[in-house]
């Protein structure tokens, strides 16, 4: 089956983007603009095959949540981030990290993975089984993290599979000037900079890099995820799925449980419990 091609648009602001149709993690336009979704799904004048999406931007904080966590790493002491890399990453990693002594999850780290599990978007999207602890980083003027993939397990084979990986932007993009999250597709580079409390995830075995910081400070959470569906493609089709069982269930086609049936199926075929 031919699908239209589309990319993901960042240029809209996010009030504007709330109404737009979700295709293969890409906005294509107001809903008002494609009213037949069914028939849109099948119709591709090029011929050309969709590209596979590797990435996607929540909305996981709200702004006071976020300037609530800003709050907090200001009493939060921050040592050098080669500290925790290994090998090469270590010559090309220029940053600051939070740092804690206490075993347990700070509260800090608690109020992150809390907003990932009551995200309903990015829990249909990544379906996380889970989550590495939240690591909060600072970039000051000069600072920069080098092209990189991250490791495929942390802790060790006893540890977590790194299947997702997630930067969440804690303070207003207008506070500093560079720092860019730049992620290569096959597409080319697509670098990302967004509002307070809104996070990009992507495949963990990504090529990326955080762009030099020139004015201000950027504060981000990072983490990873392990996935109850290990294969990209798998969770890929689950969640396209997802939405088509939501503009199904709101009229604009008539087989929601059809849907409903194939996206739980695929969940009973993919999932590792």
């Amino acid at each position: 089956m031919n699908f239209p091609v589309v990319r993901y648009d960042m240029s809209p602001p996010r009030a504007q983007r709330e109404d737009r149709i979700l295709l293969y993690g890409a906005w294509i336009g107001p809903v008002k603009e494609h009213p037949d979704y069914c028939v849109s799904l099948k119709w591709n004048p090029h011929g050309i095959e969709p590209n596979w999406m590797y990435h996607q931007v929540f909305r996981i904080l709200e702004r006071d949540e976020a300037e609530r966590i800003v709050r907090g790493l200001a009493e939060r002491e921050f040592a050098d981030g080669k500290g925790t890399a290994s090998g090469r990453a270590r010559d090309i990693k220029h940053n600051l990290q939070a740092t804690s002594d206490e075993r347990e999850l700070p509260d800090l780290e608690k109020s992150v993975i809390a907003a990932l599990e009551r995200q309903q978007e990015f829990q249909a999207f990544a379906l996380p089984k889970r989550f590495a602890r939240p690591i909060f980083n600072r970039y000051e003027p000069g600072m920069h993290y080098g092209s990189h993939i991250d490791n495929s397990l942390l802790g060790g084979f006893n540890g977590l599979r790194s299947d997702l990986s997630m930067t969440l932007f804690l303070n207003s993009p207008a506070e500093y000037d560079g720092g860019e999250l730049v992620i290569e597709s096959y597409t080319g580079a697509e670098a990302f900079k967004l509002d307070a409390g809104e996070a990009i995830v992507y495949s963990a075995g990504s090529i990326h890099h955080v762009a030099p910081v020139t004015r201000g400070t950027r504060l981000a959470a990072i983490t990873w995820m392990q996935s109850a569906v290990r294969l990209d493609n798998l969770r890929e089709i689950l969640y396209d799925l997802f939405h088509a069982v939501k503009l199904a269930e709101e009229g604009k086609c008539g087989f929601a449980l059809s849907l409903s049936r194939s996206y739980h199926n695929l969940i009973r075929y993919a999932a590792e419990l």
